[in-house]
């Protein structure tokens, strides 16, 4: 059975609660519950969001590392094979691009894989770099003819 009312708008009735009690509405208990779930989930988007910022500096090194290198291969394979760069044995440097610092490292094998060849590795890290994250390149360089 409906009751009709004229002029006043009718509240939907709590079953389980009687009298004044009955008016509809948040509690304050409901309203902190939801503050807390709330809260919750934007702590663990700050954390993705930095999560996402430590990735994206790592990839930008590990880019410019693999750009150092492969640009210092090249630069390599340009020199007269009696350049001091290119003597057998082990050099190092240090770069300072844009994004940091880089540490440079190659070696030279002579008469490696045929005679007269070298072979030349290279090797850039990157302080705070994960463990691991290096980049590494070789090439084997065969004399010019003449």
């Amino acid at each position: 059975m409906k009751k009709h009312c004229r002029g006043k708008k009718a509240v939907p009735r709590n079953p389980f609660v009687e009298g004044e009690a009955a008016v509809s509405g948040l509690t304050f208990i409901e309203v902190l519950i939801a503050l807390v779930i709330v809260s919750i989930g934007l702590l663990g988007i700050a954390g993705l969001q930095a999560m996402a910022i430590g990735a994206n500096r790592t990839a930008r090194m590990q880019t410019e590392a693999t750009a150092l290198a492969a640009e210092t291969l090249e630069q390599m394979c340009l020199l007269p094979s009696d350049h001091p760069d290119l003597a057998a044995g082990a050099a190092s440097q240090r770069f300072i691009p844009g994004g940091g610092a880089y540490t440079l490292r190659w070696s030279v094998v002579d008469d490696q894989p045929a005679a007269g060849t070298k072979t030349v590795r290279i090797r850039v890290g990157w302080p705070g770099a994960p463990y691991g994250s290096v980049v590494r390149m070789q090439t084997v360089i065969a004399p010019r003819p003449r």
